[in-house]
């Protein structure tokens, strides 16, 4: 007896792929689109600001992780595609990789500025986020931002509050 192994290896493959994550679950998709939704929120609040101070001119945003852990590689992806019209967002993962260290007062590179975006918390309605705004080490600011959840849209809540601004995690 001849057993055809080509429908297995077929069905084996199908499997492996999905079960590899071909497609996200939906509790990664989820969060992603928590964080999406936040940090959205956050960065044109952050970029409306710096063009309220004369800062619209800058070549790209450097985006930068706050947290303990860097933004997820599929969080950086839709927000670089959601904000291609507004500006260019470039996320680095060190401080040399933005700032011209060998400058007087530490400036960002082509004039442009960094944001600092904290975590989000991964459940609730309310969130609160650290975000700062880099130029220099003299025009640095850094708020606590709190979002609340309305439908399916995230919207700050309150006016931020300031705080003092977090030190970039220097390249290792």
């Amino acid at each position: 007896m001849r057993i055809a192994i080509w429908p297995i290896l077929v069905a084996a493959l199908v499997f492996a792929l999905t079960a590899c994550n071909g497609g996200q679950s939906d509790a990664v998709a989820d969060s992603d689109d928590r964080e999406v939704g936040v940090y959205t929120v956050v960065l044109d609040w952050l970029i409306e600001g710096a063009v309220a101070v004369g800062e619209e001119d800058a070549a790209d945003l450097f985006v930068a992780s706050r947290a303990e852990a860097p933004i997820d590689v599929d969080v950086q992806v839709m927000l670089v595609d959601s904000f291609t019209e507004k500006v260019p967002l470039r996320f680095v993962d060190g401080w040399s990789e933005a700032v011209l260290e060998e400058e007087p007062d530490r400036p960002i590179l082509d004039g442009s500025m960094m944001v600092g975006l904290g975590a989000v918390d991964p459940e609730g309605d309310v969130v609160e986020i650290y975000a700062d705004r880099y130029f220099s080490e003299s025009r640095a600011e850094a708020w606590i931002v709190t979002l609340e959840l309305s439908g399916e849209s995230w919207q700050i809540s309150g006016p931020p509050l300031a705080s003092d601004v977090r030190p970039f995690v220097e390249d290792s």
